[in-house]
């Protein structure tokens, strides 16, 4: 077995006891424990503007008086924001308190500019723009902030990521 494919295992493996722990949680008429807003973030990243598609999933109860700790979440290659791993995540982690935002990478999707394999300075400064927004210190492009996310310091969110294998 190579290293990737013991990584996708473990990975897997791990990831499991998430997701089928959250199927058991809500029956098909129950009402998810969270929201889901549809938001757009246009980011210069690389020299270039870029628009990113993402979902913000906010738990129930969290508010600026009730913050909560966030999950920042990716497609794999090939997948996006909708796949059905990629949701699965920010559902999963909404159903548990969590704040997820999960985006389509960059040239995924509906999201904008080209593929670059996990550049430093086209996709990390994408991703160091989504955490902005969970910082509260910039807005969506449809005006929505973030005032929710437990922060460790002013404008120093506490964030976790999760992505696929891109």
């Amino acid at each position: 077995m190579s290293r990737k494919s013991i990584a996708y295992a473990v990975g897997a493996a791990l990831a499991a006891p998430l997701f089928l722990a959250g199927a058991a949680h809500a029956s098909a008429d129950e009402t998810p424990p969270y929201t889901v807003s549809p938001l757009k973030f246009t980011l210069r990243a690389g020299g270039r503007s870029c628009t990113v598609d993402a979902d913000l999933y906010r738990p129930a109860g969290v508010d600026a008086q009730h913050p909560a700790p966030a999950v920042l979440a990716t497609n794999g290659f090939g997948g996006s924001k909708s796949d059905g791993s990629t949701d699965a995540i920010g559902k999963a982690f909404a159903s548990r308190g969590y704040v997820g935002l999960v985006y389509s990478g960059l040239g995924f999707g509906r999201s904008g500019c080209l593929i670059t394999l996990d550049d430093p300075a086209i996709d990390g400064k994408a991703a160091a723009g989504l955490i902005d927004f969970l910082a509260g210190t910039r807005a969506a492009d449809d005006g929505t902030k973030a005032d929710y996310v437990t922060e460790d310091g002013t404008g120093d969110p506490r964030v976790g990521m999760i992505g696929g294998s891109y």
